[in-house]
């Protein structure tokens, strides 16, 4: 008897093993081979999402509603590595990027510490670029050890941004954050990232203009709440007068110069699988207003300091904008934009390298004499702010060609002609002096 329930529980056991089918596998489809080079890496092609940084990258106080909210960490909706819900309805680099490969991973989600699963979201909440080294050995860590990604085959897209700590702290330690500090700091985090993590590309985010909080303190949306936790958060950029105003600054743009001069050396460039980006999509800083002309705090959050859920959103897009903008002709003004798509004739993640490349066919291709620097360093123009506008999600399997400078030339051209062929028609018929003839007026749309 025991001999027959022996041989009964085999075969159960067996027939379980068989009910498994292909899932033992772990097969997956995919028809197109991966790149083999950083250079050559499509929305597609990327597996796995991480992040590093402080409390805006750890999402604090993105949906709080009142003042206590600003401790809880909404990982989920974080601009660079939240992967709560879908792009609809949470524009984050992770949400856009499973329109394209929805197998991708590494993003957190969920809210709180019982509730949330952090992944590969290694920013923490106050963090200062001191800390940088030390979390980017946490995020190798994690990815060495983590069973639901192949550290060595899958290709990642790293994003730090990093830095508003050290400038609140100017005052109580000018010597941890001076920007010798801040760039010593980072670049160890970045050379650690560079020798020990294959296959990755990394969003490097410039340091935002911090001055402009005073304003966030006192625009629509506002209150005397805000104010003052604001002021308790990073006092000395709160409440600086003018000429404290004018040192926040310098530091503010030392710090994005040393940032950009680091990456400009290329010594992350040194490895086919492995490059640093500067995207500087908020490196000259417009905040978002309102159309009655107030800045518009609803960006921020109930704290006016961390970014809302709105701002993490616009965010968001502003940092996938940049990854498909070539280097030296990046966005650095922070606005509501319209989300790029990648085209035919440039699918690829720009990288230092490939924007060269890319440069030189646009050379050959219009006949145009190109001069651009393969740097994000530009002197800060005067900008006013845009109107805003609702933004409009546009990424989806097939994607509209952007107008070419040679197209916008000949519709200005043309534009001009016909301009002058009505001032004739008029001249004519005022001369005539008779009742023009009622006409009718056709608006030709052109397709893009």
């Amino acid at each position: 008897m025991e001999k027959l329930d022996s041989i009964i529980e085999d075969e159960e056991l067996a027939g379980d093993a068989r009910m498994t089918g292909t899932n033992d596998f772990g097969v997956r489809l995919q028809c197109e081979p991966k790149p083999t080079s950083v250079h050559e890496l499509r929305p597609q092609d990327i597996d796995v999402v991480g992040a590093m940084g402080d409390s805006i990258t750890a999402g604090n106080a993105a949906e709080a509603t009142h003042m206590i909210g600003i401790l809880r960490e909404f990982r989920g909706l974080s601009w660079s590595a939240g992967g709560d819900d879908t792009m609809e309805t949470s524009i984050t680099l992770p949400n856009i990027l499973k329109k394209f490969n929805p197998q991708v991973k590494g993003y957190s989600t969920g809210t709180d510490v019982r509730t949330r699963d952090l992944w590969f979201n290694a920013a923490i909440a106050g963090a200062r670029s001191s800390g940088i080294p030390g979390q980017a050995r946490e995020l190798i860590g994690r990815m060495k050890n983590d069973s639901r990604t192949n550290f060595e085959n899958d290709w990642k897209v790293v994003t730090i941004f990093i830095g508003i700590n050290d400038l609140c702290a100017l005052e109580k330690d000018p010597v941890g954050a001076s920007p010798e500090s801040y760039i010593t700091t980072l670049e160890e985090g970045l050379d650690i990232l560079h020798a020990e993590l294959p296959r990755t590309l990394v969003n490097l985010v410039e340091i935002w203009d911090i001055h402009l909080l005073q304003q966030v303190a006192h625009g629509y949306g506002s209150t005397p709440a805000c104010r003052a936790v604001q002021a308790a958060e990073c006092n000395y950029v709160s409440t600086a007068n003018d000429t404290e105003i004018e040192v926040i600054k310098a530091f503010n743009d030392e710090y994005q110069r040393l940032t950009e001069e680091l990456i400009a050396t290329g010594k992350y460039d040194t490895k086919d699988d492995f490059t640093v980006v500067i995207q500087p999509f908020i490196k000259d800083t417009v905040l978002p207003y309102t159309e009655n002309g107030e800045v518009d705090s609803t960006y921020f959050a109930v704290d006016c300091f961390h970014l809302s859920n709105k701002g993490q959103a616009l965010a968001g897009m502003n940092l996938w904008n940049n990854m498909l903008e070539p280097v030296g002709s990046k966005t650095t003004v922070w606005g509501i934009k319209d989300l790029k798509c990648p085209t035919k004739d440039n699918p690829y993640i720009f990288t230092n390298k490939n924007s060269n490349q890319q440069s030189s066919n646009d050379i050959m291709k219009h006949g145009e004499i190109m001069n651009k620097k393969a740097t994000t360093t530009t002197k800060k123009p005067a900008v006013t702010s845009p109107a805003q506008t609702k933004p409009t999600v546009v990424c989806s399997e097939t994607c509209s060609q952007v107008v070419p400078d040679w197209g916008i030339a000949l519709l200005v051209v043309t534009g001009v002609v016909l301009l002058f062929q009505l001032l004739v028609v008029i001249c004519i018929t005022s001369r005539k002096r008779s009742k023009p003839k009622e006409a009718e007026v056709y608006n030709n749309g052109i397709a893009l």
